[in-house]
């Protein structure tokens, strides 16, 4: 009876042993599995895979970001302060962590929650760059320009070349009223990246708002020259045209317009505007 009872705790320590291995590799292969639907764009079925590994390890910390972060991609917003909320109990310390947090709560239209929690992440690294680029565009929201400028200064001190930073500052100064540094600043972001379209495009608004039309309309035609099928740039081109008083190079930017968009609310208006 004894030798039984021995043989019986034995038996069980053995079939603790296997499970916990089982259990190990299994979590390795569904999270892994998860990754390669991510890395294929496949988010629905990566989610399927992380939530399984969450039931044999809820405090599994990759599986619980890269839920969060797939349900951030398919607009499931909520679910993602969830998951995220759950994750920074467990890892605090985990910074990219709050700036998801800060994301979601963001799409949702809590500001001062995202505020909240793109600063939490600072606490936690000062280095975060996404941190203050994320806090610079809520500031942006409140119309606080100055100190969003701030953020994205500090951005620029782990990444001046940039482009995106730049063109966020001369974003916000053109909101400001203050069009030369916003050209200053679309300026560079052109020089580091002279493929981006909507550099020129914004960069052309500035122009418009500084009432320099000639630099307007060539920065519009050079952003239909890099994205001719962009409504937007095709648009503003036949405005700046019109703007200099060319009306009949402003007709045929209006009837590609009007091919593009054959739906504008303004069509009807613009089909008089362009007969000849």
């Amino acid at each position: 009876m004894l030798f039984f009872y021995i043989f019986f705790i034995i038996g069980m320590i053995l079939s603790q042993d296997s499970w916990a291995q089982i259990a190990s590799e299994e979590i390795e292969r569904y999270f892994n599995e998860g990754i390669l639907h991510d890395e294929n764009g496949e988010h629905p079925q990566a989610i399927v895979n992380y939530q399984k590994v969450l039931r044999y390890e809820p405090a599994h910390e990759g599986a619980r970001y890269n839920l969060g972060l797939d349900y951030i991609r398919i607009g499931q917003y909520g679910k993602a302060v969830h998951e995220y909320q759950e994750l920074v109990k467990h890892y605090p310390n985990n910074d990219d962590a709050w700036v998801n947090l800060g994301t979601a709560h963001e799409r949702l239209g809590n500001a001062e929650q995202a505020l909240k929690h793109y600063q939490k992440a600072i606490a936690v690294n000062s280095e975060n760059m996404n941190a203050y680029l994320n806090l610079g565009s809520i500031y942006i929201l409140q119309n606080k320009f100055e100190s969003a400028i701030k953020q994205y200064e500090k951005a620029l001190t782990f990444e001046e070349n940039m482009a995106l930073i730049y063109s966020r500052i001369g974003l916000c100064y053109s909101y400001a009223g203050k069009q030369s540094g916003a050209i200053e600043h679309y300026r560079k972001a052109i020089d580091l990246e002279p493929q981006e379209a909507d550099y020129h495009f914004q960069l052309g608004n500035v122009y418009v708002k500084a009432k320099n039309y000639e630099e307007a309309l060539r920065q519009f035609l050079a952003a239909v020259e890099l994205a001719p099928q962009e409504s937007r740039y095709v648009r503003r081109t036949a405005e700046g045209y019109e703007l200099k008083g060319e009306k009949e190079k402003a007709r045929g930017y209006w009837q590609t317009y009007l091919q593009l968009v054959p739906q504008a609310a303004d069509a009807e208006e613009i089909y008089l505007k362009i007969q000849p």
